[in-house]
């Protein structure tokens, strides 16, 4: 398939993200003016945090950010920034369901991109792409498909494995909130199934990094 910026699809998550944590902020009946802080303050956080984690995993050979990492900064900013603002523990809550669904969107922009994507599949449903496509060069070059593959053989959309996860995590977490009594579960529950999602694609990715017995 021929691939498209990934952008196209970037900056609409970006603009759902906002609009969600904002309905969602009403929802819990948060003051407008300091919901505007954190909600700046928090991406700062998550943009450095991905690259940091990036650094740390794959800078020699592939990529510029990670999505792990940008929860990881994004969290930990969370925190900073609503013990600064007087909220209370509630305030940890607010933006796990609502990234969620903008992170799939991302990996749809990822999978018309053509990066982030499977290792080598025979699978019905495997992706072929264009041979020009840069995510190709850089896995080829760094051994990460054999040369050649991006012409020969299909991929797995490991970003579609990822957006459709993403996707029943929220909806089972807006289904299930209600459950979360103690401040701060629901944050810690969504961290917990983001992590468990990653670790199911993980080793489908061509991007893959070796965890334990490779």
């Amino acid at each position: 398939m021929p691939t498209a910026p990934y952008v196209l699809l970037f900056a609409p998550a970006c603009i759902l993200l906002i609009a969600l944590i904002w309905r969602e902020a009403g929802r819990r009946g948060l003051p407008a003016d300091r919901v505007a802080a954190e909600t700046a303050a928090c991406p700062a956080g998550a943009v450095i945090g991905s690259k940091v984690l990036m650094f740390d995993f794959h800078v020699a050979e592939y990529g510029e950010k990670t999505f792990l990492g940008a929860v990881a900064g994004g969290m930990l900013t969370l925190g900073v920034v609503s013990r600064v603002l007087r909220f209370d523990a509630n305030a940890s809550d607010l933006p796990i369901v609502p990234v969620l669904w903008p992170a799939a969107v991302g990996r749809l922009g990822c999978f018309v991109a053509g990066c982030c994507h499977g290792i080598a599949t025979t699978l019905p449903w495997g992706v072929r792409y264009e041979s020009g496509s840069s995510a190709f060069r850089n896995h080829v070059e760094s051994g990460l498909l054999a040369t050649g593959a991006a012409t020969s053989l299909p991929v797995h959309p490991t970003q579609l494995y990822e957006a459709a996860l993403d996707v029943a995590l929220a909806l089972l977490l807006t289904r299930t909130r209600h459950r979360f009594h103690r401040p701060g579960s629901l944050a810690l529950a969504g961290v917990a199934g983001i992590a468990v999602i990653r670790f199911m694609v993980e080793p489908w990715r061509a991007t893959g990094v070796p965890f334990a017995a490779g």
